[in-house]
């Protein structure tokens, strides 16, 4: 690999896109790259399984009170909650077992943090025909929450075989190439499009066009209301905005609701209720 790229860009989603995708790189330099992406994925899934929740944690977030916002007050359909995520880790699955509709399960121990090590050969493959058929089936499987992964995740494999890790600077083809994340995208855009809809964002950076396309759209022309939980100050967030992508700087004429803390401050680990979770909740409620 051509080490100059790394270190005039530290950038890794735009080395990552310009290995892969320009002919200068040959196919050897191409998989370590590849290689590399994955090895992350698995360090951080190291660190988090054999995470506990206690007072003392390394970082104490109370991820009952956590769990209890997601599962009452995030975007719903029905008694469904629909839990959507730009992440690629595990965490959620391990901690909660939930699976994102359509796709086959893990092995059962995976959703535990007290599992064994995630390897390659646990890998799944994303189903290539009738998509929709088995999203849907998954929806209606039960009416708890539903993990949705729109950039894909650790541990999946493509419908052709690949690693399946939206990532890098074109994640819109590599979306549209790919069954699965194609049905989960069009599940988003119409929660969004369905008029009036109250959204819950935590750390989203809003470097995505296509997320903010349609968060945009939603904003004005279907009511969305947005609802932030972020470490940025509105100073920072707006210049952040503002000096980012085209699409990004209208969205936030959506704010309703703008929280400037880190989790562990609204779900603190003495599982105290705080007011920021109070107002939160009751934000969302309203």
């Amino acid at each position: 690999m051509k080490y100059t790229t790394l270190q005039n860009n530290y950038d890794f989603e735009s080395v990552y896109s310009e290995v892969l995708d320009k002919e200068a790189y040959t196919p050897e330099e191409k998989n370590i790259i590849r290689e590399v992406i994955r090895n992350s994925y698995k360090r951080l899934d190291d660190g988090i399984k054999n995470w506990r929740f206690t007072s003392d944690s390394a970082y104490p977030v109370n991820i009952y009170g956590l769990g209890d916002l997601l599962g009452n007050t995030v975007m719903s359909q029905g008694k469904q909650t629909l839990f959507f995520t730009l992440n690629q880790d595990l965490f959620i699955e391990r901690r909660w077992g939930h699976p994102s509709p359509g796709i086959p399960r893990f092995s059962s121990e995976f959703y535990s943090l007290q599992s064994r090590e995630f390897n390659h050969s646990d890998f799944i493959t994303l189903p290539k025909d009738k998509v929709e058929e088995k999203v849907n089936q998954g929806l209606s499987s039960h009416n708890g929450i539903h993990y949705i992964k729109l950039h894909g995740s650790y541990g999946w494999k493509s419908s052709d075989g690949l690693d399946q890790l939206v990532i890098g600077t074109n994640k819109e083809s590599l979306i549209q190439r790919e069954p699965l994340l194609s049905y989960y995208l069009k599940l988003f855009r119409d929660m969004i499009q369905n008029g009036g809809k109250k959204i819950l964002i935590i750390g989203y950076g809003f470097r995505d066009k296509h997320i903010n396309q349609m968060l945009l759209k939603g904003v004005e022309d279907h009511g969305l209301q947005i609802f932030l939980i972020t470490t940025q100050t509105p100073a920072d967030l707006r210049y952040q905005i503002e000096h980012g992508h085209y699409y990004a700087k209208n969205i936030l004429n959506g704010l309703r609701g703008y929280y400037p803390y880190q989790l562990k401050e609204i779900f603190p680990g003495d599982q105290s209720l705080t007011t920021h979770a109070t107002d939160i909740k009751n934000a969302l409620k309203r």
